[in-house]
């Protein structure tokens, strides 16, 4: 006998293939019960609406992102809209939802687009050297060391540093080399 090998989203789809779509009345009396604290409450709501969540990944899935990963986030949305959702406004869940799930499919595409992901706190830090960088130049008209920023910044000169090593940004083998030449880096790779 010949087993058919299933991968994940199949097995995935084919668990919550039949979960039943709520009613407006059932999904508020569910959204009530689960704000109380009822968590088969929480699980039945949060399970009837994971069909819609595959959707949305499925529309916006690439060859970038494994699908796996999308649902995965756009799950992860669905849980911070019920965190959110505010009973009191006359709207459905699913309406206020989607904005969620697709906040944070969306997330996970564009952190998947570069090679590696620099967290939103290292970020910062790359922002506020850079920016003191600016203003010691302009001010003494040369480049400023990592330690002249380090102590307009409060901070030890390896954060300075360690910030300029994460800033190396990739360059695309079709982008041009530098503000002052349009030859993109292809044509000067194979120069003899």
């Amino acid at each position: 006998m010949v087993y058919k090998k299933k991968n994940l989203v199949d097995f995935y789809l084919s668990e919550i293939k039949d979960i039943p779509v709520l009613t407006v009345e059932e999904e508020r009396a569910l959204i009530r019960k689960a704000k109380a604290g009822d968590k088969e409450a929480f699980q039945k709501l949060i399970s009837s609406y994971l069909k819609f969540v595959v959707s949305l990944a499925k529309l916006y899935h690439t060859d970038d992102v494994p699908l796996e990963d999308l649902i995965n986030e756009g799950n992860m949305g669905l849980l911070r809209a019920f965190q959110h959702f505010d009973l009191s406004k006359n709207v459905r869940f699913l309406s206020y939802a989607v904005w969620w799930i697709r906040q944070a499919i969306f997330k996970l595409i564009k952190e998947s687009g570069s090679v590696v992901r620099i967290p939103s706190s290292k970020k910062s830090n790359i922002k506020k050297v850079q920016d003191v960088e600016k203003q010691l130049l302009q001010k003494k008209q040369k480049p400023p060391t990592p330690r002249e920023i380090a102590e307009v910044l409060g901070i030890d000169e390896k954060e300075v540093i360690k910030s300029y090593e994460i800033a190396q940004r990739d360059l695309a083998i079709d982008a041009p080399l530098n503000e002052d030449r349009d030859t993109p880096l292809n044509e000067t790779l194979f120069i003899t």
